[in-house]
C-alpha cells in the first residue's frame, strides 16, 4: 500500500465560535434568519453561532452535520470537462 500513501488528505482542525450576543453574530451570519453558520476554509473550518439562541445545542449540531457532509463528500471525475466524440 505504499504508492497510496499520502493521498488521503488530514482532517481540518475545527474552530468553533461562540458570540455572546446576536449583535457580535451578525456580520458572520448568512441571513437574517440564520442560527449559525458553516463554513470551511484552507487550514481550517469553523463553526460560528451566538449563545443567545434558546436552541444553541440544536444549531451547533445542525452545523456540524454540515461540516460532517462536506468532508465526507467524495471527489467527482473530470468526465464534464470531456467534449463529446461525434
Amino acid at each position: 500500500f505504499s504508492r497510496f500513501e499520502g493521498t488521503k488528505p488530514l482532517p481540518l482542525p475545527v474552530r468553533v465560535l461562540l458570540f455572546r450576543t446576536a449583535a457580535g453574530f451578525r456580520p458572520f451570519q448568512p441571513s437574517a434568519i440564520a442560527e449559525g453558520v458553516y463554513q470551511s476554509g484552507g487550514e481550517r473550518d469553523y463553526i460560528a453561532l451566538h449563545a443567545g439562541t434558546e436552541e444553541v445545542y440544536r444549531v451547533v449540531y445542525h452545523e456540524y452535520v454540515h461540516l460532517i457532509q462536506h468532508r465526507s463528500m467524495a471527489k467527482l471525475p473530470q468526465w464534464r470537462t470531456v467534449q463529446p466524440v461525434g
